[in-house]
């Protein structure tokens, strides 16, 4: 890392690029490129992204040695630090050069080195560069050193990269995990990462990855929305619980999220640790706040694209302008725009504001709207419903509306899509999922459904006791079993 430097000599270039950026959207071959501190797993990773992608996979270090016949840090000791960086810049440069499309780069600004005015922001709206972050005590032993000087390094490199790139992946390979009072060992945690991994550079390119017989979150289909904060992912140590046949997790990040001295570093860890755990749609939910700036909030917006959620929200209050240029710059997230109403929502709206958001939302060209309301009654919920699906017909896009209270859980069972969840049975404000299932089943919202088990010898399967314990949280669905000895009857089983 540079000597001399401080945090603050990469501060105004990142924000000036921050506005400046563009569409985070790539062409399918463009040559990612990896950045990041030494030690944080940027070589693994790009084993990884090369053979999952099929693109040539170039190591800086090794380039380098290839075109000085010296390692950079024998070249360094040898020239001095001065004509190191001067021939890093040159050799980082001549690799985008001749590698644009095809490739997978791991390596590039290693000692913090500034290129002429624009370099790194001509490469980010041609390329999704990387910051490969890791867990800070991890890297300090890796680096070693004084504390105090390891924390300058630290300071200056984090701007740095920061500064440079316009994604963040959390490489959580060397942390300790337990699952169920278990070690996770090494070997199966590079296999997660592998997985999430891939799945984060899908999503960057805009080809995630769907999971087999999984329904569309955003569609009508009775789906779910698991709401968290960053709070409770800290609060649990086993995040197995997460799996509760949500479609989708809502992870809330409020203003004391937005003030914390290192936000992204924290909202990419935890977001590597939901894609662990999790396989659904990760919707980054950012509350507005009259504690902040509206430059804060707009600045946050922009950041939170660095993790490639696969949708995300932005309050109608936020000046339309913003708004175009949020849509302008996200990658292939799904934009949420979210209205809060202190009283309740109905058809008695006044048509004034239902007019305004309609045609906000024709400018704005969103890819889901969503509505709360507050203070229900009872007699609010069918109003509700007839609200929710007029605006759905009109607007045709999807349409999540509900009453946030007490009284309003039964607007929250009618709406058809990423209704709340919550793993806390007592919560006023969402639902269970076993209360949303029983609810349902009540309705004939949701059929009753057999499933049988049939086979040769099924005395010792575990299927139907899972699946009628399963069944328990709600669910009126039923699984037995049947002995075949062949195929032939099996239409009379039916």
């Amino acid at each position: 890392m540079s000597a001399g430097l401080s945090p603050h000599d990469f501060s105004a270039a990142g924000t000036r690029r921050q506005s400046e950026l563009g569409s985070r959207r790539y062409d399918s071959d463009a040559t990612i490129l990896l950045v990041g501190f030494i030690g944080a797993g940027k070589k693994t990773l790009g084993f990884i992204a090369s053979a999952a992608l099929r693109r040539r996979f170039i190591d800086f270090e090794a380039f380098f040695q290839g075109r000085v016949q010296s390692s950079p840090q024998e070249f360094a000791a040898t020239h001095g630090f001065a004509r190191y960086r001067e021939l890093e810049v040159e050799i980082c440069q001549e690799i985008i050069a001749k590698h644009r499309t095809g490739c997978v780069v791991a390596g590039l600004g290693v000692t913090a080195s500034l290129p002429r005015p624009g370099v790194w922001d001509t490469l980010t709206q041609q390329h999704p560069v990387i910051y490969v972050r890791r867990n800070k005590a991890d890297l300090q032993q890796l680096i070693g050193g004084d504390p105090a000087r390891f924390e300058r390094i630290f300071e200056i490199g984090n701007a740095f990269y920061e500064s440079i790139s316009n994604f963040d992946f959390f490489n959580l390979t060397q942390e300790v995990t337990r699952r169920g009072g278990n070690t996770v060992h090494a070997s199966l945690k590079l296999k997660e990462i592998e997985r999430v991994f891939v799945a984060f550079l899908l999503r960057i390119f805009g080809k995630p990855k769907q999971q087999l017989f999984s329904v569309d979150a955003f569609s009508e289909a009775h789906t779910y929305a698991l709401h968290l904060s960053l709070n409770d992912l800290e609060e649990r140590d086993d995040l197995d619980d997460l799996d509760t046949g949500a479609d989708a997790i809502n992870l809330l990040l409020v203003y004391e999220d937005y003030s914390h001295e290192r936000v992204m570093e924290r909202l990419s860890r935890h977001m590597t640790i939901l894609r662990t755990h999790t396989r659904i749609p990760i919707i980054i939910d950012a509350k507005a706040d009259s504690r902040m700036t509206l430059t804060s909030y707009y600045t946050f917006l922009e950041n939170l694209q660095r993790v490639a959620p696969d949708a995300f929200t932005i309050s109608i209050a936020t000046n339309p302008l913003i708004i175009k240029e949020i849509h302008s710059a996200k990658s292939h997230s799904r934009m949420i725009v979210v209205h809060d109403q202190s009283g309740p929502l109905g058809l008695e709206t006044p048509d004034t504001l239902i007019s305004s958001i309609r045609s906000l939302l024709q400018q704005l060209k969103p890819e889901a709207l969503r509505l709360v309301g507050k203070r229900a009654t009872h007699e609010n919920t069918l109003s509700c419903v007839a609200y929710r699906q007029k605006l759905r017909d009109d607007l045709n896009i999807p349409v999540i509306a509900y009453n946030e209270c007490s009284e309003g859980r039964a607007s929250m069972i009618l709406n058809p899509t990423l209704s709340p969840l919550t793993i806390y049975s007592n919560s006023n404000v969402a639902l269970s999922m076993q209360q949303a299932q029983q609810a349902l089943s009540s309705l004939s919202l949701q059929p009753k459904k057999s499933f049988m088990i049939v086979g040769q010898d099924v005395r010792l399967s575990l299927s139907p006791a899972m699946h009628n314990t399963a069944y328990n949280s709600g669910a009126s669905h039923t699984s037995t079993t049947t002995k075949r000895s062949r195929i032939c009857p099996m239409s009379k089983t039916f």
